[in-house]
């Protein structure tokens, strides 16, 4: 049995070289990601390069070589399996090539925008709200909370009331 195999994963998008070894003419490998647009709403990708690639779905070994190298992109955070397998639909394990597998795991982007929560709110007259701000990225993934960084305001002309120390 040939094995391939992946090292480990950091960043995005990510260089994933995999290595089959004995050197010998084998079938394409397959590759999948735990992380699927239709799971989540993602933009799960390999690439054939780290720039301007290609988008592909496997990879060839070719023959006098060992390895092949492909990129994974994502937009969600999270942790993620990637999965190389000469078998399709499903990966099979160790029959023909054996299949191999690397975590991945995928951080916000810097902020790009805050969401304030609640969205609405209804108080009596001399009641409160309390409110947080939460910073997400460009691709609405969770940064952190920013509501001691935040400074809230009252726009609408005409209409009274403060902020409090505690929001």
């Amino acid at each position: 049995m040939t094995s391939l195999l992946l090292p480990p994963a950091t960043g995005q998008p990510t260089p994933l070289p995999a290595t089959m070894l004995p050197t010998t003419r084998l079938p394409p490998a397959l590759i999948r990601s735990t992380s699927t647009p239709t799971q989540r709403g993602g933009n799960a990708k390999f690439y054939d390069a780290a720039t301007d690639g290609n988008i592909i779905t496997q990879i060839d070994i070719t023959d006098g070589n060992s390895s092949a190298n492909f990129w994974y992109y994502d937009e969600k955070t999270g942790d993620w399996t990637i999965t190389a397998s000469d078998a399709t639909p499903t990966p099979d394990g160790a029959t023909g090539i054996g299949d191999a597998t690397d975590g991945l795991h995928v951080n916000p982007g810097p902020a790009a925008g805050i969401v304030i929560s609640p969205d609405d709110a209804t108080i009596n007259a001399g009641g409160t709200q309390a409110y947080t701000a939460e910073a997400a990225d460009a691709y609405g993934n969770e940064v952190g909370d920013v509501t001691g960084g935040t400074a809230f305001a009252i726009l609408e002309g005409g209409h009274g009331g403060s902020w409090g120390e505690d929001g």
